[in-house]
């Protein structure tokens, strides 16, 4: 199990994708795949616990509405528009 306090995106998904796949994946027929787009920023300053909590509320619910088949992560870089 991951116990890193990282701001490493990859690393914090990975932790939650391990956290949740024994309490829900391996009751039902679900796989769980994490994508990384090439050239992503995976560092970034973001608040740890919040991002983990987040990261764990979308999979519980990705997973409780999905009956089988594979869920995707996908990690990508976005830009962002203050007009």
């Amino acid at each position: 199990s991951f116990s890193i306090k990282s701001n490493n995106m990859e690393l914090v998904t990975k932790e939650i994708i391990e956290e949740v796949e024994p309490l829900y994946i391996n009751k039902k027929n679900i796989n769980i795949k994490l994508l990384i787009e090439p050239e992503t920023i995976l560092e970034a300053d973001f608040d740890y616990e919040r991002i983990k909590q987040v990261l764990r509320n979308i999979f519980a619910n990705a997973i409780k509405f999905t009956a089988e088949g594979t869920l995707i992560a996908q990690i990508y870089n976005c830009e962002l528009s203050y007009e």
